[in-house]
C-alpha cells in the first residue's frame, strides 16, 4: 500500500504488518462490518456507519471474498483508503 494510503488512514505500519485484530479495528473506524463464511471463503461486507447491516432492504457499500481472511481485510482497507483519497 502506498505512502499516500498510510497517510490517509493515519497508520504507522504497512497494512501487511497489521494483525487481524488491528485490520478489523481499522475497518470498523470507517464502516459497519458483516463478516461471514461460505464454504472455504471469508466474505466481508461494508456498510455506512449510520446503517444497521441487519435491517431489511439495506445494501452494502462494498463486498468481497477470499479464501484468506487477511486478504479480504486488506482489500477492504484499500477500498476505504481509495474512497477517502478520492474525496
Amino acid at each position: 500500500m502506498s505512502i499516500v494510503f498510510k497517510e490517509v488512514l493515519n497508520i504507522d505500519k504497512e497494512v501487511s504488518e497489521l494483525t487481524t485484530e488491528e485490520l478489523i479495528k481499522l475497518i470498523r473506524k470507517y464502516h459497519q462490518i458483516d463478516l461471514y463464511t461460505v464454504d472455504e471463503y471469508w466474505c466481508l461486507q461494508l456498510f455506512d456507519l449510520t446503517v444497521c447491516p441487519n435491517d431489511i432492504n439495506v445494501s452494502c457499500d462494498w463486498e468481497n471474498d477470499d479464501k484468506e481472511l487477511n486478504t479480504v481485510l486488506i482489500m477492504a482497507i484499500e477500498y476505504i483508503a481509495e474512497c477517502i483519497y478520492d474525496n
